[in-house]
């Protein structure tokens, strides 16, 4: 297999989707200033576009037939490491994260799409809504970092579509104290990854 295609398009293509779903973020914070919540699936998104460049070195090594057997045991090694990376993140993305917020928003804008829902909201251990069908809903923060995760069980994931979507609404009618750390670093990373493939596609391909 040709290294310049992966040179040129895979890497490249690869890490302008990265960019892309770090700026999607990071800028959607800076420039509109509220909290909002977003799927978790982006970060898998993220992850396998990564995990992309290392399985087609792993193909690579397997079917080219020109590269020595001490590199092949290193790219399956890359292969087994982004393999378990992608598996982490994916059950670890699972639910929603919220940008922007602090701990007080965060609870407060749960509360009030509960509310609009005409669901009882009582805060448990670990931060947990409990709901009428006896599902749990469970809140976490990172406060300096403006970032908070949203999860439930199984039956109450159908209705966290609904909750997250009040939340959204609230956010973009109050006024309410943010952190943008995460939205800063998001579009630092972002920026960074964009000027490589800017840099790859004008200046490497020579």
């Amino acid at each position: 297999m040709d290294q310049s295609l992966y040179l040129h398009w895979v890497v490249p293509l690869c890490m302008l989707l990265m960019a892309g779903c770090l700026l999607s973020i990071g800028l959607r914070g800076l420039l509109a200033r509220r909290p909002f919540v977003v799927s978790g699936r982006w970060a898998v998104l993220c992850v396998c576009a990564w995990a992309t460049t290392q399985f087609w070195w792993i193909v690579a090594a397997l079917f080219g037939g020109h590269m020595s057997q001490q590199w092949s045991y290193v790219f399956i090694g890359a292969l087994a490491s982004a393999s378990l990376i992608g598996m982490g993140v994916y059950f670890g993305a699972r639910g929603y994260w919220a940008y922007g917020v602090t701990t007080t928003s965060l609870h407060e804008g749960l509360r009030a799409s509960l509310k609009a829902l005409g669901l009882r909201s009582e805060v448990g251990f670990g931060g947990v809504y409990p709901t009428p069908s006896g599902a749990h809903i469970s809140v976490s923060i990172h406060h300096s970092r403006g970032v908070g995760r949203i999860t439930a069980d199984h039956p109450a994931r159908r209705l966290l579509r609904d909750v997250v979507a009040g939340m959204n609404r609230y956010y973009a009618a109050s006024n309410v104290t943010t952190v943008w750390t995460a939205c800063y670093l998001y579009t630092a990373v972002g920026l960074l990854l964009l000027g490589w493939v800017l840099f790859s596609v004008l200046f490497l391909r020579r």
